[in-house]
């Protein structure tokens, strides 16, 4: 038999286990947390502006504090996509899910109302922990976690004039668009569909061309309409929108006079006007110089010439600081790869006597990288840095967002500038049909995220943005809008408003101070 002392000292114990068990069960319930339908474990707080703070630590890797879930709704033309935010909630089993994001979206069919609803009890589910021991988690479609960014940007209502430039923040845009009213014909928006390169396989793909207003050449349709890029009140508009964004360098898509694109024409004419306006709202202007035929390096050396000679004095006119101090017209040079780099040499690299280094035609001069082996060309060529345009991350060796860590190495290492450039996704198959493969669905504005915050860690020069409004490729974030004909949809950005990439790049990039 057990004293009665010992009997009353296990009772006091017992008793004390109890109290920790259940101190332990507050401190966990305390501890708001989610686990996601892949099973990551995120912690569930608001942001307030401020950098989060390291919150849960799992495989070595800290958590966000805050976090929108996104779920897919199955059976629905991609990509379209849902979007579940529940902003500053401490404890999650006080909130009513389901009516908080139905009240924000409204489906337009009765099937994807059950759909969404069926969604949302999984992921109310996940958040309350109601799943029974040994249960199977709810089946849905994949949740990608999206940045606090996306919260914010519904607090933000500022107009354009009182952004900021931000003049390490490029933009490639495009001045190739024309209509009826202004053109005579429409330029671009009725792009022809691009053949694939192996005729077997091209007979499986549609052929002929757009047909604008309505059918035009891209997945996205603008807000602003097939518009004229001739049009100042377009022009004034889209300055408007780069500002907005806190783009300070609008980097303009050049061909020489009297050179053009297959699909459009001349737009040579069209610099002064834009360069004007861009004045107007603060913008500078660098030239994008395009491939055309015969394009070697006396030609470039010839159209630096031209550019210089003619824009050189407007005050638009983007000039890049040196190191010593000088201020230099910056030009980006697509598909440099094309022109040997000891041809590209003779014009980059001083000794040459047609070098155009110490001269009143000298500028800083960044080569398209494409592979790896463009580390000796670039080099070689003389130029001053590289940038990577492409938005699509895996398409090439220089857009693949893990490769960025070691080019900005070398380029620190070789005193080059590097310009990564960033892009909220791509989609290319009202052009191109058979090229699916690249495309890179924009997840409600988490590919733009990820891929601007890879740019941001390597410290770069500048971040060029691919692209404002390069709409046959969808990389433009220029506005654009829910549009069908026929039995077409075309791909927007909802359930956002039309400029949430706008938004979304003054988010992105108002913080960025780069190095030189």
């Amino acid at each position: 038999m057990i004293p009665r002392r010992w009997r009353s000292l296990r009772c006091v114990a017992g008793f004390v286990v109890i109290l920790f068990v259940l101190g332990c069960m507050v401190a966990i319930a305390n501890i708001t947390q989610v686990v996601d339908f892949e099973g990551r474990l995120s912690v569930f707080e608001p942001f307030e502006g401020k950098e989060p703070k390291p919150a849960l630590k799992r495989k070595g890797k800290f958590l966000d504090d805050a976090f929108v879930l996104r779920t897919e709704i199955p059976n629905v033309r991609e990509p379209e996509k849902v979007d579940i935010e529940i902003p500053n909630v401490r404890e999650p089993e006080k909130v009513d899910i389901e009516s908080k994001v139905t009240n924000m979206i409204i489906p337009q069919q009765e099937k994807e109302v059950k759909i969404v609803r069926e969604n949302l009890k999984n992921v109310t589910n996940h958040k309350l922990g109601l799943q029974r021991k040994g249960g199977k988690k709810p089946k849905a479609k994949k949740v990608v976690k999206l940045s606090y960014l996306n919260e914010d940007l519904l607090k933000d209502t500022r107009e354009w004039h009182e952004i900021p430039p931000n003049y390490n923040l490029h933009a490639f845009y495009y001045p190739w668009y024309g209509n009826p009213d202004n053109d005579k014909l429409y330029l671009h928006w009725n792009h022809e569909y691009l053949p694939h390169w192996n005729k077997k396989m091209a007979r499986k793909w549609p052929t002929g061309v757009h047909q604008p207003p309505d059918d035009v050449g891209s997945n996205f349709y603008p807000q602003l309409g097939c518009y004229s890029s001739s049009d100042d009140v377009i022009i004034t508009e889209h300055m408007k929108q780069l500002r907005f964004a806190s783009i300070g360098v609008l980097v303009l898509s050049w061909y020489p006079p009297g050179q053009a694109d297959e699909q459009g024409k001349p737009s040579d004419k069209l610099v002064r006007k834009i360069m004007d306006i861009a004045h107007d709202h603060q913008i500078r202007v660098a030239f994008h110089s395009e491939p055309y035929d015969g394009r070697n390096e006396m030609k470039f050396s010839d159209d630096v010439r031209y550019i210089i000679d003619t824009y050189g004095n407007h005050p638009a006119l983007y000039r890049q600081p040196t190191k010593d101090k000088r201020l230099l017209p910056l030009f980006y040079l697509y598909d440099s790869y094309l022109v040997n780099a000891t041809h590209w040499a003779k014009i980059f690299r001083r000794g040459f006597p047609t070098s155009l280094r110490g001269t009143k035609h000298d500028g800083i001069f960044l080569g398209l990288f494409v592979e790896n082996k463009h580390r000796s060309d670039v080099l070689r060529a003389g130029f001053d840095g590289f940038y990577t345009y492409f938005a699509s991350s895996g398409f090439t060796h220089g857009s693949t967002w893990t490769s960025w860590k070691t080019l900005r190495q070398f380029a620190g290492q070789s005193n080059l500038l590097f310009a990564p450039s960033v892009g909220p996704g791509y989609m290319d198959t009202r052009v191109r049909p058979w090229n699916g493969i690249n495309t890179k669905w924009r997840e409600n504005g988490d590919y733009y995220d990820r891929s601007f915050r890879a740019a941001l860690a390597t410290n770069p020069s500048i971040i060029s943005v691919t692209s404002y409004n390069e709409w046959h490729e969808g990389t433009q974030i220029e506005s654009a809008i829910p549009y069908s004909y026929g039995n077409y949809s075309y791909q927007d950005y909802s359930p956002n408003q039309p400029d949430y990439y706008l938004k979304l790049t003054r988010q992105l990039g108002e913080h960025f101070e780069p190095t030189r």
